[in-house]
């Protein structure tokens, strides 16, 4: 099997859903190549579970008794999966719909800043530090860095009090 075969991926997870056959593919990639485990089963079961093994492409039988793990269904794997579109505009600063670092650049940062605001607070919308707090916590857990940005770029308004934010 080389990098660009296609992969039957439910068969390497049914194959490594089987604890006897974890077992063994484990002693095999750890001793880089072995006739079989100690603590895999013996006899026709231990044949059968390394019959399953070699099905899914994990390992491949190198002489009668011996076997060998390949990466090559991991790199197959990931060859099907194609290359990854790089991330633009504040996607690039988002993992999972959260802010993940904010930008270096006052204009990338201005632009995530902006993005959350739409998120969170309506035009015509007031809200109390508390409600604002929740809402900023979906978006980045240190939210009072999120809420002093915003008002330090002028995108919220605080009252004097600190006690209700608006755009």
């Amino acid at each position: 099997m080389d990098a660009s075969s296609t992969v039957d991926v439910r068969r390497i997870a049914a194959a490594l859903a089987n604890a006897e056959a974890r077992i063994a593919y484990a002693e095999i990639v750890l001793s880089g190549e072995s006739a079989g485990a100690s603590r895999s089963p013996s006899g026709a079961k231990r044949q059968r579970t390394l019959d399953v093994l070699v099905g899914s492409g994990l390992i491949e039988q190198t002489t009668d008794d011996h076997y060998a793990a390949t990466d090559a269904p991991f790199r197959a794997v990931l060859a099907q999966q194609g290359k990854r579109e790089a991330a633009t505009g504040v996607d690039r600063f988002l993992r999972a719909g959260r802010i993940d670092h904010f930008p270096a650049s006052a204009t990338d940062r201005r632009a995530v800043l902006e993005w959350v605001l739409d998120q969170v607070v309506a035009s015509d919308e007031v809200l109390t530090e508390r409600e604002l707090n929740e809402r900023l916590l979906a978006y980045c857990d240190d939210f009072a860095l999120l809420r002093r940005y915003l008002v330090d770029n002028d995108l919220l308004k605080r009252t004097p009090s600190g006690s209700s934010y608006a755009r």
